[in-house]
This record gives C-alpha cells, sequence and structure tokens, in this order.
C-alpha cells in the first residue's frame, strides 16, 4: 500500500515540477495535465498501457507494472 502511495506523491512532483504554460506546450494541443486519478485507475484496469494522454514520464508503464506486481506479491505474503 505504501508503494502506491509513493507512486502517487513521485506523480503528484513530477506533475507540479512540469511547466505546462511553457512555448513548447502551448503550441502542442495535446499538452495537457493528466488526471492522477486517471493513472492510478489505469494502473491496475490495464498494467503496462499507459494513454498518451496520462504520460507524465519516460518508463512510466514499467514502473506502474513493477509496483503492481510488488504490491500483489506483497499481500500474499504473509508476516
Amino acid at each position: 500500500m505504501c508503494s502506491i502511495f509513493g507512486y502517487l506523491v513521485l506523480l503528484i512532483v513530477v506533475k507540479w515540477m512540469t511547466d505546462w504554460n511553457s512555448v513548447e506546450c502551448q503550441n502542442d494541443p495535446n499538452c495537457q495535465p493528466p488526471d492522477l486519478k486517471a493513472i492510478l485507475i489505469g494502473m491496475f484496469m490495464s498494467p503496462g498501457h499507459v494513454p498518451p494522454e496520462n504520460t507524465l514520464f519516460r518508463g512510466q508503464a514499467v514502473v506502474q507494472v513493477s509496483s503492481v506486481v510488488l504490491l500483489r506479491g506483497g499481500s500474499c505474503v504473509s508476516i
């Protein structure tokens, strides 16, 4: 569970650090801030697939798949 919240914190920081009003972003009609709820829901509904409108950084699909695998694997191990 901590990995999901840690990943959400990472997404928030990356979203805050991105300049959505830059010249490059204003010239691109597809450059819109992604919805973090959609990213987290999509992480479990279709792991490994990140739609272009929800992409914040390269390698996001790999990070999401590894987080889901760790969460599912960690929940099966009893302490």
